[in-house]
């Protein structure tokens, strides 16, 4: 369904700002909001999808669980749970060399 809304600038501003922040797209917190509205916790859900993708995007990137929490600030139990619900082997680093690598069960 097409919804067509007219927002003051300063309430479009703070949605704008809202979906930088987790990652998304206006829209989806508008609509997270609506939710909100009728069942609370939508907003509550979409930050949690946005420090998920988050972490997982470092994962991606080579990150170890540790370097992750640091960046993130998230901790690093809750970055290893992360990893490990979505089925994804921890990042290891090499002492000797630095660099990093994927271990592999």
């Amino acid at each position: 369904m097409r919804v067509e809304l007219n927002l003051p600038d300063k309430v479009w501003a703070a949605c704008l700002n809202v979906a930088e922040q987790n990652h998304t797209s206006v829209a989806r917190v508008v609509e997270a909001a609506i939710r909100d509205a009728i069942r609370p916790s939508s907003i509550a859900k979409l930050q949690t999808e946005a420090r998920r993708n988050q972490i997982l995007q470092a994962w991606g990137d080579g990150l170890t669980d540790r370097v992750i929490a640091e960046r993130t600030g998230e901790l690093v139990q809750y970055v290893a749970a992360t990893r490990r619900k979505a089925g994804l082997p921890a990042n290891i680093q090499r002492r000797a060399t630095g660099t990093n690598e994927r271990k592999t069960a």
